[in-house]
């Protein structure tokens, strides 16, 4: 008899799994519009030069390979809590540790609600990541939905919103993404952002912020705004943050947790809890990406050509968005295009039925994900008119198939 059963049952990543068959097709012309990867105009994604220049630095300085500790690498979390939240912050009211990237600080932070409050249910938009199920949802925690709704303008219906968590009870989590938010690209403006805080505060319910863009849709400390803003308002808070985008480190796994309490001693608690659940999982986290990040920000030379090159990130970002933009509204599509224009950051999204995701992928060879997210980065000068005629075309006749919704465009 053997202990390993015949067949496992596993489901496919939809993100993940795109990401195989997109490199099993064999055709030349193929595009990936799927996975959530910046990419150049040439279609490469680069290593940022104020990397490489510390990477130089931390080969010629490193003494040992020792490990870090529970926490990580303690310049790192200090120099990324600096980022997120600038100078107005209590240290000693923060639970904090270095992590293996946004999905893990994700993880743990659900983790640590399903010690704390195991009734508690966590509240994630839809549209939203489709990963958030798998990453948040353990034990007893159970998960339910927001409305994140688009205008024909292209603006967050932010009243739609706050009433679909109405039914939300007082410690229940609610997940929010600071900036370019995935999948739509549009994000909540400031007044938005303080009738979000100020609603959650007087429900009491638990922010948990998903920071995986800083800087991808305008100046770090810009972007930082509706962490800050929550942060300030409300004394019990999550944000999980990931370094991949902003500094190009994917495969170093690189992110953070802070967890926000009403008192230090209540802090001290909280960490303790952390320590414990890292100790399960993985003890200490991986420390190249981290010691990465340290050198950047804690050398003034290094931060300014960092952000020079995150500039450039966002100039490269937005040419396709434009672009496509104009397409829309050139073929009779008006909200849309204002939702692609509007939008900030890798992604917009086209209201695509699954059908018409599997057409473009079998006859065209363009890959997209199943809620039919697009990263822009994949549109470039060489295939733009090339994939935009088909998209397009999928787009106007799911338009026509669509029921006229006079409020919202998806």
């Amino acid at each position: 008899m053997s202990f390993f059963p015949s067949h496992i049952d596993v489901p496919e990543d939809p993100i993940l799994g795109l990401v195989s068959r997109f490199r099993a097709d064999g055709r030349v012309k193929k595009c990936d519009l799927g996975i959530g990867v910046y990419k150049d105009v040439d279609g490469r994604t680069p290593v940022f030069a104020a990397v490489k220049e510390a990477e130089r630095r931390l080969l010629r300085m490193q003494e040992t390979k020792t490990y870090t500790g529970l926490q990580g690498n303690s310049d790192y979390t200090v120099a990324v809590c600096d980022l997120v939240f600038g100078a107005d912050y209590m240290p000693e009211t923060l639970a904090s540790a270095q992590v293996p990237g946004g999905s893990f600080a994700l993880s743990l932070a659900s983790m640590m609600v399903s010690k704390i409050a195991p009734a508690a249910v966590i509240w994630t938009s839809t549209p939203g990541w489709s990963s958030y199920e798998p990453l948040l949802l353990r034990d007893q925690l159970a998960k339910r939905d927001y409305t994140y709704a688009i205008t024909p303008d292209g603006k967050l219906d932010v009243a739609l919103l706050l009433r679909s968590l109405d039914a939300a009870q007082p410690g229940d989590i609610v997940v929010l993404q600071a900036n370019c938010h995935n999948p739509t690209g549009i994000d909540p403006s400031p007044q938005d952002w303080a009738k979000i805080s100020d609603y959650l505060h007087t429900r009491a319910l638990v922010p948990l912020i998903d920071f995986a863009y800083q800087g991808l849709s305008d100046h770090p400390d810009a972007d930082a705004y509706a962490v800050r803003r929550i942060f300030k308002k409300n004394s019990e808070a999550f944000v999980a943050v990931t370094n991949s985008k902003n500094f190009g480190l994917y495969r170093e796994r690189t992110g953070c947790l802070y967890v926000q309490a009403s008192a230090p001693e209540t802090a001290k608690l909280l960490q303790g809890l952390m320590n414990d659940i890292l100790r399960r999982y993985h003890a200490m986290p991986p420390d190249h990406g981290a010691s990465v990040v340290a050198q950047v920000l804690g050398d003034s030379q290094l931060r300014v050509d960092w952000l020079t090159e995150l500039e450039a990130v966002r100039r490269r970002l937005e040419v396709p968005r434009i672009r496509l933009a104009d397409r829309v509204a050139a073929v009779g599509i008006p909200a849309l295009a204002n939702a692609v224009r509007a939008g900030r950051g890798m992604f917009t999204r086209l209201p695509l039925d699954a059908n018409a995701i599997t057409r473009l992928r079998e006859d065209h060879s363009i890959y997209l994900t199943g809620d039919g997210r697009i990263n822009l980065c994949g549109l470039t000068d060489e295939n733009f008119d090339r994939v935009t005629g088909p998209l397009l075309a999928a787009a106007i006749t799911a338009a026509a198939k669509r029921e006229p919704v006079a409020s919202h465009v998806y």
